[in-house]
């Protein structure tokens, strides 16, 4: 049923009652998929947000005096947005009805009404400024109020607005509403399943978290950090545009679920009655995910120093294939999780020079270099932070010939404790004799010619590749450093129309996620697949170095790359 928004007047205190209440750090995507975090305004004295939500008939006119305000505060320490408050969920209706405003203004949407309802908000056409610093709400009131309240908190000045009234549409909370105080939402049938579901896998004894997601008593204590973490996204990690693509393993939460988890930590976090579904479940004590593997090789110890810069290194293990294999799947167990940055796996088949042994040159050759495939080897999967230990999809397979040997790169970030890394490569083969039918491709695209200028916040890489015959697109994969923002792939088909693949619209160096579609992708021949990628090289980014440095490519974390890989099998390739 479409909702119907009634024009109402209606009051709002813009100071008295909520001058200084703090709301949290929040982030949102807007009607073209970017992402806004309003922490990352914190150079502005303020972000300002003016409510809106479709079939408000009013909303036009309030527009209008916004954009007044706008034209004349904007640029003067203050970032103007709109935000749709009524948990609209249809990105193309929501772009259509920014289109229609004729403005550029970003239009967050908040489809779960989370952030609308913490912000406090009334109705559409209301006013909210929010200090990005201190996550406080320092004004919220008409629009008529605007520009007094602005001149005051430009000249550091609290707001003395008092009660105003707004003719808008009044919002309906209710999806929300049901669930405050903690109605309606159960520990042990709402939550611990969410966070078993989505968290528990990295959260867990042997897991890659900080801290185990055990007990009730463990998530309620860290239930503020979690509140925060889930706001801005940053949790569960590596979240993509949920309007483009599907994944096999879709990391963000629904907003139903944000709305149960929100208001079930603000009403407390509390238990009901009834054992605790967390501490009963029962993970596997091994430490391979997929089962032990068929060969285990072991990569000579690493001595990392406590502290200084180490190179990458490519390390021969010793360890050459018997005989002829299809390789369905791997994974790479770090034995220092806290030193190993990331582990390439390669297979050298026999005549092939591979890379050279001992510490690379600068920069590393990774499997993109100079060099061609045949020199290189056979890439298998790596070890890369946030990068699960995988099979292959049914009936898919690497083939590896017999006296191919192991070679390894190692990367190592020293953390003030010196320690000696024992790694673990597991391999996983088809039974022998049987032969797959399908063949994994490499169908990425690099960029090592880029310059990134010092203090900038969105330097755009663009690279294209055309597919030279049918295939089908199994995974993407980016790869940027501390630097990186956003990641886009594009298939334009040969008659021009053009749909996106995929969106990874916060990128995070810290969890560099493989992205496995649900379902093959079918792309014909001639398709040109487009990838667009950005860095933030500004002071705003919290990883950011050194925003006064120029940027090129480098095998050092404070350098940069723009690797967009992306694995296909052509339609017609058989095995050999």
């Amino acid at each position: 049923m479409k909702k119907i928004l009634l024009a109402v007047t209606f009051l709002v205190a813009a100071q008295s009652l909520y001058a200084q209440e703090r709301v949290g750090d929040f982030a949102l995507l807007d009607q073209n998929g970017d992402f806004h975090q309003m922490g990352r305004y914190n150079y502005q004295d303020a972000v300002v947000l003016l409510t809106q939500g479709a079939d408000c008939s009013s909303f036009a006119a309030t527009l209008a005096q916004y954009s007044v305000v706008d034209n004349k505060y904007s640029g003067s320490g203050f970032e103007f947005m709109m935000i749709n408050v009524t948990g609209d969920r249809d990105r193309e209706s929501v772009l259509r009805q920014a289109t229609q405003y004729g403005t550029d203004l970003p239009l967050l949407m908040d489809e779960s009404q989370v952030v609308s309802h913490a912000l406090g908000v009334t109705g559409v056409g209301e006013a909210v400024v929010l200090d990005p610093e201190r996550f406080e709400v320092l004004y919220r009131g008409s629009v008529r109020g605007l520009d007094p309240a602005l001149r005051e908190i430009s000249q550091g000045m609290d707001v003395s607005g008092a009660a105003t009234e707004i003719n808008g549409c009044e919002v309906d909370f209710s999806a929300i509403e049901q669930y405050d105080n903690g109605a309606s939402v159960s520990y042990s049938r709402d939550i611990a399943p969410m966070l078993v579901e989505n968290c528990s896998n990295c959260h867990r004894d042997l897991g890659i978290a900080p801290f185990a997601m055990d007990s009730h008593l463990m998530i309620q204590g860290w239930a503020p950090m979690i509140r925060e973490v889930v706001l801005t996204k940053r949790m569960p990690p590596g979240q993509i545009d949920p309007h483009i693509g599907d994944v096999r393993i879709n990391r963000n939460l629904s907003p139903e679920q944000t709305q149960k988890l929100i208001s079930w930590i603000d009403a407390g976090a509390r238990k009901d009655a009834g054992p605790d579904p967390l501490a009963s479940v029962d993970w596997p004590d091994t430490k391979w995910p997929l089962g032990e593997p068929d060969v285990v090789v072991n990569i000579p110890p690493q001595e990392v120093p406590a502290t200084g810069v180490m190179e990458y290194i490519w390390v021969d293990s010793g360890f050459a294939f018997e005989r002829d294999s299809w390789v369905k799947g791997a994974d790479l167990i770090p034995g220092d999780r806290s030193v190993v940055h990331h582990i390439l796996a390669r297979a050298v088949p026999p005549g092939m020079s591979g890379p050279e042994i001992g510490i690379c040159p600068t920069p590393c050759e990774t499997g993109q270099g100079s060099r061609s495939p045949e020199e290189r080897g056979i890439n298998l999967p790596a070890y890369i932070p946030g990068n699960n230990a995988r099979f292959f999809e049914e009936n898919t397979g690497q083939f590896v010939p017999a006296g191919s040997r192991m070679v390894f790169q190692m990367h190592y970030t020293t953390n003030g404790r010196a320690t000696t890394d024992n790694s673990e490569f597991g391999v996983y083969f088809y039974e022998a004799g049987f032969t797959p039918t399908e063949e994994l491709q490499d169908g990425g695209v690099m960029a090592n010619d880029f310059l990134i200028p010092p203090n900038a916040s969105d330097h755009e890489v663009v690279r294209a590749r055309v597919i030279p015959q049918d295939a089908e697109v199994i995974s993407f994969y980016p790869h940027m450093h501390v630097r990186g923002k956003r990641m886009k792939w594009t298939a334009i088909y040969p008659d021009g129309t053009r749909e996106p693949l995929l969106s990874v619209p916060n990128y995070d160096f810290n969890w560099q996620m493989t992205y496995h579609l649900a379902e093959p992708k079918f792309v014909p021949a001639g398709t040109t697949i487009l990838v667009e990628g950005a860095f933030d090289n500004s002071p705003t980014n919290p990883d950011n170095p050194d925003p006064n440095a120029s940027i090129t490519w480098g095998d050092q974390s404070w350098e940069e790359m723009f690797i967009a890989n992306m694995q296909m099998k052509y339609v017609d390739s058989g095995a050999p």
